[in-house]
């Protein structure tokens, strides 16, 4: 098998043979005399096994060995196949709250309902990309006679097919990061630009944001739910203008050994990020959701132009979990100046039973982390998830509930609606 014999046209166009019955009917066993003579019976005039011949050289040898010849793509962070629909469903439930154990009042206990905070979000299939590559019969002819020529076009077509799925793959990662950023969807840490004088600054800010992502916390997820990042799982994304830092300065002075070694091991890079503030971004593992969906190759021989001609399909999700942490770290002061609440073209209003989604709005300047917290009031039998959806139980008894949104990054700006229960 190719990688395991020498790559040469002999052993390819035998093991094209070994694969298919209809191939092996049509032409002899391959040597160095007959090569000439198997590509006329394959390519002169019709030929049934012309297409499967093609096939079998792209996709037995061509994508099973030429990929490791490739541009690997430097965030590889893909969760795996979505297996069904296009659609990946993210479903998060939130800390619970303990009450107190009272032995008088457990039997009442018992048959309430408990209601957990659960939030969901929806990733859907958004990109997909083809990418084609034609050869024309003299260049198969040529590839033919030459000793190793199918093994050099091969080469080339894979390894281009492969270079260019990949580089796209982390253009389309990179600006996933950007657009969190820019959307207010990272918590923000304010550092010195990165240089030799403010190693040690940045060092150590590095290190107190790694210890908060090891305890349980709402301010570094975009939806505002409690969660942490265990050292191992921490990814650290960084240029190569501070690649270098990192490695020889601001990692050892900021860690021990053990933990120097965790985040060099996830230590990746990108060319640049979008805002040339931002040094650096750590992130969870799982704050990639980016799934594949579909990933084909397909070839033809065109008998009109004699061409043949390779088909590269990929279709892939790419999002970003709303329920991990994701902090960027920036030389920009970022600040939150107000929030509000929707009320979506009039007073806002729920019939017992129902619910309704609360939409709130956060501005402000430099990265301006859009991470609230929501809490109701005023009711016995109503409740509110963290994506803003507002509960209303059919036992409801307030007529009025009171919704109050405050950010997680500056508590002092907080905004309340009311909302009017109406009767079924």
């Amino acid at each position: 098998m190719p990688g395991q014999v020498e790559r040469s046209n002999v052993n390819y166009i035998n093991y094209v043979r070994q694969q298919s019955e209809l191939i092996r009917e049509l032409i002899p066993e391959a040597t160095t005399s007959n090569l000439a003579d198997i590509f006329k019976t394959l390519f002169s005039g019709y030929c049934p096994g012309k297409n499967e011949f093609l096939a079998t050289l792209c996709n037995r040898i061509g994508m099973t060995y030429y990929s490791n010849r490739a541009y690997k793509n430097t965030l590889p962070f893909e969760r795996g196949a979505l297996e069904w629909g296009n659609t990946a469903q993210e479903v998060y439930t939130n800390y619970l709250k303990a009450r107190p154990y009272n032995p008088w009042n457990e039997d009442r206990e018992l048959w309430k309902r408990s209601i957990p905070d659960v939030s969901s979000c929806y990733h859907k299939l958004d990109s997909q990309l083809v990418w084609d590559v034609t050869r024309n019969r003299n260049e198969l002819q040529m590839a033919f006679i030459s000793e190793y020529g199918l093994d050099q076009m091969l080469g080339s077509i894979m390894t281009a097919l492969q270079s260019s799925k990949e580089y796209a793959a982390m253009n389309q990662t990179k600006t996933l990061l950007n657009e969190a950023a820019a959307n207010g969807w990272m918590y923000p840490v304010q550092i010195p630009a990165i240089a030799s004088d403010t190693v040690e600054e940045v060092a150590v800010s590095l290190r107190t944001a790694s210890n908060w992502l090891l305890n349980p916390s709402t301010l570094f997820n975009p939806m505002g739910v409690w969660g942490y990042t265990p050292r191992e799982d921490q990814i650290l994304i960084v240029t190569p203008a501070t690649e270098a830092y990192f490695r020889t300065m601001i990692l050892p002075y900021a860690f021990n050994e053990q933990y120097v070694s965790y985040l060099q091991d996830n230590m990746v890079m990108i060319d640049s990020f979008a805002d040339e503030n931002i040094q650096f971004m750590l992130v969870d593992r799982l704050w990639f959701a980016i799934f594949n969906y579909l990933e084909q190759i397909e070839d033809i021989y065109n008998p009109d132009t004699m061409d043949w001609k390779i088909i590269l399909h990929v279709w892939k999700v790419y999002s970003a979990s709303p329920f991990v942490s994701a902090l960027a770290f920036t030389t920009e002061a970022s600040t939150v100046t107000n929030i509000t609440i929707d009320n979506q073209g009039g007073q806002l209003q729920v019939t017992k039973g129902q619910s309704l989604k609360i939409l709130d709005t956060v501005t402000g300047t430099g990265l301006k982390p859009k991470t609230r917290n929501l809490e109701v009031t005023g009711g016995t039998q109503s409740y509110i998830s963290q994506d803003g959806t507002l509960l209303v139980g059919q036992y409801e008894t307030a007529a009025t509930l009171t919704v109050k949104a405050t950010s997680n990054f500056d508590t002092t700006k907080t905004v309340q609606a009311q909302i009017t229960v109406n009767n079924p």
